[in-house]
């Protein structure tokens, strides 16, 4: 049932349905610029989010107001390294054509420079008190005015449900950028705990892994 947000009336969190993806899209540029998808375009940043969404234990969310407006948005997945192979195996030739088509945009130009000199760079390997785990919470945002107003939290009740759902055992990983102290103090707050800094592709990446509450919490 929609739930009442202060100041932003009635708010449910609903599947993002084809109609939501462009705005999702958008949403998720802003949230993740470290990451190539961000750089390809609204376009094909949709189609791929779309992709995602189809894949086993993996699901995206939407926040949205009694006007179908979206205040917010959330994925997250049990296998993030599984569903990015099986999107490529599964849409290989519709990537390899959209990536082709948006080699000429300058973001996706600088990415590829920045890969490339991260490869041939000696990386000095990053110290982990534990291994990254394959089920993330890979995004979380919302818009500027339905922040602060409960949204988040959720977001975060709606994954716990999700991950409960989908038999996860073990701890789940969550990427903010280090500067993003909101992030950071909402991740916290809800029991993530700092791993390591994860320098990707221009940005600094905090990596927090959190476990999921006792039942009942």
């Amino acid at each position: 049932m929609p739930e009442t947000a202060a100041g932003l009336g009635k708010v449910e969190i609903v599947r993002m349905e084809k109609g939501d993806a462009r705005e999702v899209a958008r949403l998720f540029k802003a949230e993740m610029p470290w990451s190539v998808f961000s750089k390809m375009g609204v376009r094909f940043n949709a189609r791929f989010i779309r992709w995602m969404q189809e894949q086993d234990h993996t699901e995206v969310w939407v926040a949205k107001n009694s006007q179908g407006d979206i205040l917010g948005i959330s994925c997250g997945t049990l296998d993030k390294p599984r569903i990015y192979k099986n999107v490529v195996k599964q849409h290989f030739l519709r990537l390899w054509l959209s990536t082709l088509l948006n080699l000429w945009r300058s973001g996706v130009i600088a990415w590829l420079l920045r890969a490339a000199g991260e490869r041939i760079r000696p990386q000095k390997p990053i110290p982990r008190s534990a291994p990254r785990p394959a089920a993330e919470w890979i995004f979380l945002t919302t818009v500027e005015a339905a922040r602060g107003k409960g949204l988040a939290h959720r977001f975060h009740d709606r994954m716990v449900a999700d991950f409960r759902e989908w038999g996860l055992k073990g701890p789940y990983v969550v990427l903010p950028l280090a500067s993003n102290k909101q992030a950071q103090a909402f991740h916290k707050k809800h029991g993530a705990r700092f791993i390591a800094e994860v320098p990707t592709r221009g940005h600094l990446i905090y990596e927090y892994h959190k476990d999921l509450p006792p039942d009942g919490q």
